[in-house]
Parts: structure tokens; C-alpha cells; sequence
């Protein structure tokens, strides 16, 4: 995958070296060169100077061959501008927007532009530890969320289907004693299970009996 970095601070350089070291050809876009040069020698992608919503600087950084671009820098007006010139200008396939202020999820929505909110995610994440103690949300998508949790005694010895939910609740993927498989609808669950599943929101509430007590 050919992708652009848009910021070169904490978010953008961890991203960065994660997708080059997952064997992606990665170009960094900042404004300023020395957090470019922050990046180091062990970084084996490309960087280009400048602002990353300008179109010279995107073609740059090869744009019209990006499979993927991430604006992560600290402003959200930056990442909002950064991410339509690229989805509407070049039409780059997937474009995704770091996103600090929840109030913008709805701008987010209605430009029909991917984003991650750390604040919400983080809300979140606090949220299911301190009610659930044992569940938290990957990602929300629409009325449907990927949900981790650890199964508790209302699904021992119980199989997949039965405690599916068609339409609602299924589960992807089971990890028991530091093994992770995918599970078919005769598998056999146990208490302590943890368990990677798509629920819809309506379904949370008959979900949560499977899950482990805090």
C-alpha cells in the first residue's frame, strides 16, 4: 500500500513507522522539517516539507498513487482540509482524520469522511472499565460496534448459535488460554473466554448476561 502521514508528531510518527515496518511505502507530510528530522535514520519512508492540506505539497508526496492517507496532526481544521482535498481533489480511496473535538463528529459524518476521535475513544474506554470492568469497543460503525469482553458463566458450556443473535449479536473470533480462533457455530464456549463480537446498539442490553462480573 502506497500511504500518506499528514503530521509528524507522537500520533503521526508511531503511524508512520508502524505502516513502514508492515512493509507499506509511507511518506510523512509536516510543516515543520525538524519533526520530520525527529523521525531518524532507522526510518525507511519518504518525508516531504510543508503543509498538508496544500495540493503541491500533496503531489509531493506522490498522492495521485496513495492508496491511503491519515491526518494526524494536533488541529482538526488542518485534518479536515487535508483529508477533503485528498477524498475529493486526488480521490484517494481511504482517508482517515485524527479528530480531538467530539463536536465535530457530526461535520465528520456529513462530510462523509472517516475519522478516529480520541476523545471519544478514550471516554469510552473509561466508561466500559469502570461500569463493565471486563468489555470495551474497538469502533463504531452506524447502529453496529466490534466489542471485546470476557464471556462470563452464562455461556458455559453453551455453543456459538446458542447464544447468537441473528441480525444482532455475532461472534468473530474466540482467545482462550492465550490462543485466539474463530469460532464456528458448534463451538463450545467457557466462562473466561474472551470473546470479539459485532453487536448492534439494541442488542447491548441482552448482550451484556454473557458477559464476566467486574
Amino acid at each position: 500500500m502506497n500511504a500518506i502521514v499528514v503530521g509528524c508528531g507522537d500520533v503521526g510518527a508511531r503511524l508512520a513507522a508502524l505502516l513502514a515496518g508492515g512493509g507499506h511505502n509511507v511518506v510523512v507530510v509536516d510543516r515543520n522539517p525538524d519533526a520530520l528530522r525527529a523521525l531518524g535514520s532507522g526510518f525507511n519512508g519518504a518525508t516531504v516539507a510543508g503543509l498538508g492540506y496544500d495540493e503541491q505539497v500533496l503531489r509531493q508526496a506522490r498522492i495521485e498513487s496513495a492508496d491511503a492517507l491519515a491526518a494526524v496532526t494536533e488541529s482538526d481544521n488542518v485534518n479536515i482540509m487535508a483529508a477533503e482535498s485528498a477524498s475529493r481533489i486526488f480521490r484517494v480511496p481511504r482517508t482517515v482524520v485524527r479528530l480531538t473535538n467530539p463536536a465535530l463528529e457530526r461535520t465528520l459524518q456529513q462530510l462523509g469522511l472517516d475519522y478516529v476521535c480520541g476523545t471519544t475513544l478514550l471516554a469510552q474506554a473509561l466508561a466500559d472499565k469502570m461500569v463493565q470492568g471486563h468489555a470495551h469497543s474497538f469502533t463504531v460503525r452506524g447502529d453496529a460496534e466490534v466489542l471485546e469482553f470476557m464471556a462470563g458463566e452464562a455461556v458455559q458450556g453453551k455453543r456459538v448459535v446458542d447464544v447468537q443473535l441473528p441480525g444482532e449479536f455475532r461472534i468473530c473470533l474466540v482467545t482462550r488460554d492465550g490462543a485466539g480462533f474463530i469460532p464456528w457455530r458448534e463451538t463450545v464456549l467457557q466462562a473466561g473466554d474472551m470473546l470479539v463480537a459485532v453487536v448492534t446498539s439494541g442488542a447491548l442490553d441482552k448482550v451484556r448476561r454473557y458477559m464476566a462480573r467486574p
